[in-house]
């Protein structure tokens, strides 16, 4: 039936609303296309010192990624108070991970922090895998406990999670849920410590501050660092300095019945805008040589479907078959990949040839010359 015919019936029963609804569905479904490189495959033989020179044109579509490479790690603090919020984290784990399924590659891991004479001080329970399963069975696992003083080892842990097991090209995230402040400068790591790691790993920070406590941006004072020649005090923001500086979120009264819905849209709406799109040839082998534009910058944003050339040359380097992706990357996360099969040869180019050949001429010119002179 057509949609004319559908509506005709539906208004002749009554049911024109219905239909006023349903078509908008009806007429603009469609499926959601991923971000991408075009040509989507490149193939090429090559002499060595040859090369060949194409466009390679990187797509953003409108609306959010369904092809980027995401990784989440879950940073939960798991002293005495938080009992509610670990609850929160486990019973809603498998519903985050659907909800952000949609977005392309995700792969999570989860990490857990307690105090200064705890054990654990920080912990990464599960490295970043997409075997989810693995992620659950470390989050059902803890369980609240200790803290000593009020201040926590926040800070330390977001210093020490910067350098879990990240996959290259990824866009990355750190769920970060606690009720508490940190030790200004717990084993030497202040907020701009902590910042600088994470900002040298590309990570964006989004910070959940549950109620059960005084949260993750007041400032208390504690006592049981002294042992270690740490600051016991916590100063005020450190959890809105880190989620702000990091270009992440930060959530100042977040229940654990919320940190499903805050996660899903935290890290959904982080893809909206962006800034920079390059093109990542770091996997091509060291028998070719991949040289490629620079990086483009602007202001961007997924209302529209936006594209961006990037002149790539391939030069052969030494004999042999490669096979090898190259990626097109939004704010350093890998969005879209495509495959090249370079065939290089130990034969020299027709121009190498030419070259030799005008050579060779000169050669037997000057010759000549030296034959007619005498």
């Amino acid at each position: 039936m057509s949609i004319k015919s559908l509506t005709r019936a539906l208004t002749l029963s009554g049911a024109f609303t219905i239909a006023a609804t349903a078509l908008p569905a009806l007429v603009m479904s469609s499926a959601a296309r991923a971000d991408s490189i075009s040509p989507a495959a490149y193939s090429n033989t090559l002499g060595i010192g040859g090369s060949a020179t194409i466009t390679k044109t990187v797509t953003i579509t409108k609306g959010s990624p369904t092809s980027a490479l995401v990784d989440v790690l879950f940073l939960t603090d798991t002293t005495g108070s938080m009992s509610s919020a670990i609850s929160g984290v486990r019973t809603q784990f498998s519903s985050i991970v659907s909800d952000l399924s949609g977005l392309g590659n995700v792969a999570f891991g989860t990490a857990q922090y307690k105090d200064v004479g705890d054990t654990p001080v920080y912990q990464l329970s599960q490295n970043i895998t997409t075997t989810t399963s693995l992620v659950q069975t470390a989050i059902n696992s803890y369980s609240a406990g200790g803290g000593g003083d009020l201040p926590e080892a926040g800070l330390y842990a977001l210093q020490q999670a910067a350098g879990a097991g990240w996959r290259s090209g990824s866009t990355r995230f750190i769920v970060w849920t606690g009720d508490a402040p940190a030790h200004d400068k717990l084993f030497g790591v202040d907020k701009n410590v902590a910042l600088a790691a994470l900002n040298a790993a590309n990570i964006k920070v989004i910070g959940l501050s549950q109620t059960s406590g005084p949260g993750l941006d007041s400032a208390f004072s504690g006592s049981q660092t002294g042992q270690a020649g740490d600051i016991a005090n916590a100063s005020a923001g450190q959890a809105s300095f880190i989620a702000g500086g990091t270009g992440g979120s930060f959530f100042n009264s977040a229940t654990a019945s919320q940190i499903e819905s805050i996660v899903q849209s935290a890290i959904t709406s982080s893809f909206n805008t962006y800034s920079k799109v390059c093109i990542d040839s770091s996997g091509a082998p060291a028998g070719v040589l991949v040289t490629h534009d620079a990086c483009i910058s602007g202001s961007f944003d997924r209302s529209i479907d936006r594209s961006f050339d990037f002149t790539t040359t391939f030069t052969g380097a030494a004999a042999g078959t490669y096979d090898f992706d190259i990626a097109g990357t939004v704010d350093g996360g890998a969005v879209a990949f495509e495959k090249d099969h370079i065939v290089v040869t130990s034969v020299p180019e027709p121009s190498t040839y030419a070259m030799m050949a005008l050579g060779l001429a000169a050669v037997g010119f000057l010759a000549r010359r030296r034959r007619q002179d005498v």
